[in-house]
C-alpha cells in the first residue's frame, strides 16, 4: 500500500452525520471528517444498480457532499476503478456504506478495483469473479450485514 504521506489530506468541519435525523441531540456535537486523496492515477466509472453493464457517470472517488456520502458518491451500487498499477491483481469489494471509504487506500495494490453493494448486486458472484479475472475478494461491511435477514443477500450472491 502507498504510504499515507503520498496522499493529500482534506477535511471539513461541522459534520453532523446521518444519525442526527434519529437523535437530534447529535447535532450538538458536530465532528470533523478527514479524507485522503490518492496521488496515484486512476479512473472511476459508476454503473447502474444491477450490474456492471450500463455506465452511469465517470467521476472521481469523492463527491462534493459534506459528510460520509462524499466517499464514492454515497451508496453507489457498482463502481469500477482502474489504477496505474500494473501487477495483474484485481479486487472485488462487496460492501455496504461502511466500505465506501476504502477505495482510495487499495488503489496502489490493484490494477482494478470493483466495488459492489452486496444488497443490490444481482449477478452470480462466482461467475463475475471468473469472468473478470478477480484475484482478491474483500467484504467491507457492518457487522449487521451477516445477521438476520440481511445475511440472505450474501447467500444470494452465490446462488443467482
Amino acid at each position: 500500500f502507498d504510504d499515507i504521506s503520498t496522499f493529500t489530506e482534506k477535511h471539513v468541519e461541522g459534520v453532523k452525520g446521518s444519525l442526527v435525523r434519529y437523535a437530534s441531540v447529535l447535532g450538538n456535537y458536530p465532528d470533523t471528517l478527514y479524507w485522503y486523496i490518492p496521488s496515484r492515477e486512476h479512473t472511476v466509472t459508476y454503473y447502474s444498480v444491477k450490474d456492471f453493464t450500463t455506465p452511469v457517470t465517470g467521476k472521481t472517488l469523492f463527491s462534493g457532499n459534506k459528510g460520509y456520502t462524499m466517499f464514492i458518491y454515497g451508496d453507489t451500487f457498482t463502481t469500477h476503478i482502474q489504477s496505474d498499477v500494473n501487477n495483474g491483481r484485481k479486487l472485488l469489494i462487496f460492501k455496504d456504506s461502511y466500505g465506501n471509504a476504502l477505495a482510495p487506500y487499495v488503489l496502489s495494490s490493484f490494477e482494478e478495483v470493483y466495488m459492489a453493494d452486496y444488497r443490490e448486486f444481482k449477478l452470480n458472484a462466482v461467475d463475475f469473479i471468473e469472468e473478470h479475472g478477480i484475484t482478491d475478494v474483500c467484504f467491507a461491511m457492518s457487522a449487521f450485514a451477516v445477521t438476520g435477514s440481511k445475511r440472505d443477500h450474501i447467500t444470494r450472491l452465490l446462488n443467482n
